[in-house]
């Protein structure tokens, strides 16, 4: 009867000390996204992607609109849509834009769909880890007309990184990285009457980098500053592959 007792207090003991184990596996670790605690917002940036998936149930939708009355009445409208997959880990994500073009001397006004892209991000680490990372790839589908400016006229691929590390109960910091390579981008000149005629196809790279902080003045007031810093590639009129910088 004692030999039956110790052996039961040793099974005991066992899945006592595997129930401890589980149970701080599940607790984030210190210095973690929501070790200080979940903040009352979140996808507070513009210029910058958070490494942050949607739950698994809410999906989100984006709308920006571009309105160029200085240049005589350019618009565009974009559309673009996460869905999760079953949960936080897998997402999927697509993006419309929209262009309404001004007349030039070489084209008429002209309205149409421009480059679809589709998308999937992978949550590497969660908001219970040391920082949060999503590394996702974009795929550009070439749907745009490139004659009218609504597309590049190419398929083209993306790959990106988004790290998202909280420094404090009211700091929150973003990184993102990215490459994309376009494959026969379209290129245009002008023919005798002015109509562009297509005449170079020449592979484009980009690259872009970018910095934000996010300040929880209070619950429900965020103040941020965010940095980025695009590297593009354009076709010149002589056919060769023009680089230029941009900051925002």
């Amino acid at each position: 009867m004692i030999r039956g007792m110790g052996l039961l207090a040793v099974l005991m003991s066992g899945s006592l000390a595997y129930g401890q184990t589980e149970v701080l596996s599940s607790l984030p670790k210190k210095g973690s996204y929501v070790y200080y605690g979940q903040p009352a917002f979140e996808d507070n940036s513009f210029l910058l992607e958070e490494a942050i998936n949607q739950e698994k149930g809410i999906e989100q939708y984006v709308s920006n609109f571009y309105f160029d009355k200085v240049q005589g009445g350019d618009f565009l409208f974009s559309f673009s849509q996460d869905i999760p997959l079953g949960g936080q880990r897998h997402q999927l994500n697509y993006a419309l834009v929209y262009h309404v073009q001004k007349a030039t001397p070489s084209l008429d006004h002209n309205s149409g769909l421009g480059d679809v892209t589709l998308g999937y991000h992978f949550m590497l680490s969660g908001k219970k880890d040391w920082a949060m990372v999503v590394p996702g790839i974009t795929v550009i589908l070439p749907t745009g007309k490139s004659i009218q400016g609504q597309g590049i006229g190419g398929l083209g691929a993306q790959f990106s990184v988004a790290i998202t590390k909280r420094i404090s109960r009211r700091l929150i910091t973003h990184y993102n990285i990215g490459y994309t390579f376009i494959s026969d981008a379209d290129g245009y000149s002008s023919n005798n009457t002015g109509a562009p005629v297509l005449a170079y196809e020449k592979d484009l790279q980009y690259s872009n980098l970018g910095v934000g902080i996010n300040w929880y003045a209070a619950r429900k007031i965020i103040l941020f500053a965010e940095y980025g810093s695009n590297f593009i590639s354009d076709i010149k009129d002589d056919g060769s592959v023009g680089h230029t910088h941009l900051a925002s």
